[in-house]
């Protein structure tokens, strides 16, 4: 039962995260007033965007000298 518990944690808690990033991916493309060309690219460049959010959240976690934050190329892969 506590394995379940914890797994259902899990699950929601990536849900809430998934939906942040989802939030904040459209508040993107309002900003820099991104259109792609079908639903192939909007999948690759959320991805793209996703995998950013996560280096940026992951780097400010940490002490740094710097705070990293998103701009227009946030949507681009490596």
């Amino acid at each position: 039962h506590l394995q379940y518990c914890l797994h259902h944690e899990l699950s929601l808690a990536l849900e809430q995260e998934d939906l942040s990033i989802s939030i904040d991916f459209i508040d993107f493309i309002t900003t820099y007033g991104r259109q792609y060309v079908d639903q192939s690219e909007f999948a690759r460049r959320y991805e793209n965007f996703r995998t950013s959010i996560l280096k940026i959240k992951l780097h400010n976690a940490r002490k740094s000298l710097f705070e990293m934050g998103v701009n227009q190329f946030a949507d681009w892969s490596e």
